[in-house]
């Protein structure tokens, strides 16, 4: 999608992807997305450190609580930093992938601050609804308009895990928000992107916070588009 083209091969890519789900809950899940590869010259606190441990902790008070009624995936991925082939070989690849409906993804342009809607999919409708429910949310339209310009010289792995999703018909078909923490942009793809310059544990507590609230009002929207396909014969969703 770069203006110049190029064409991009990989193997040998690592990555790590959990799943969570319970008794009777659907296969259908909400996917966490975040990766622990980083630029070269950057130690990668904020891009995407932060968002790994986050995720984890999420998944650990998922599990500690009450059971949900759809599954969860976490993908971390290895290889985002290189054009997101990683992404690309989830989506393509893994029996799960099959799975997920809802793509919540975590990035960082900034070592600081909340974070910030800057995309979201096709068909978002539902979920920017029932995300509404986890609190009120930071979103940028010019952002997403931006990211939209065919060419545009930057991404990551959100594009790649929604237009690839094996499961992109159906009643409710893949779509997601991309969020990013954005402020101390000068920090981005530096030496300067320390755990200590993030924040730290503080900022980390409230990052997880407000990602468990997200996921938790994803997974509920998610049940109720399921719900409404099934009873709309499986021609609903949004």
């Amino acid at each position: 999608d770069f203006l110049d083209g190029f064409t991009n091969s990989y193997q040998g890519v690592v990555s790590v992807a959990a799943r969570l789900t319970w008794p009777g809950a659907a296969r259908e899940a909400v996917l966490l997305s975040s990766h622990f590869d980083t630029w070269s010259s950057s130690p990668g606190a904020s891009d995407d450190a932060v968002h790994v441990a986050t995720t984890v902790g999420v998944l650990r008070a998922l599990a500690a609580g009450p059971a949900r009624g759809v599954s969860v995936l976490a993908f971390f991925s290895g290889a985002e930093e290189s054009n997101w082939v990683a992404a690309h070989a989830f989506a393509t690849r893994h029996r799960w992938a099959a799975d997920y409906r809802a793509v919540l993804n975590l990035e960082a342009i900034g070592a600081g601050g909340d974070l910030v809607a800057f995309q979201m999919g096709p068909r978002a409708g539902w979920l920017a609804s029932a995300l509404g429910d986890a609190g009120t949310q930071r979103g940028s339209v010019f952002a997403h308009d931006l990211f939209q310009i065919p060419g545009f010289p930057a991404g990551d792995d959100f594009k790649t895990l929604v237009a690839h999703a094996p499961h992109r018909g159906g009643a409710v078909r893949v779509t997601g928000v991309d969020f990013a923490t954005i402020e101390a942009g000068y920090h981005y793809h530096t030496p300067l992107d320390q755990p200590v310059d993030t924040g730290g544990y503080p900022q980390m507590r409230s990052h997880g916070e407000g990602l468990l609230a997200k996921t938790r009002a994803a997974m509920a929207g998610l049940r109720r588009e399921l719900d409404a396909a099934a009873a709309d014969g499986g021609n609903g969703g949004a």
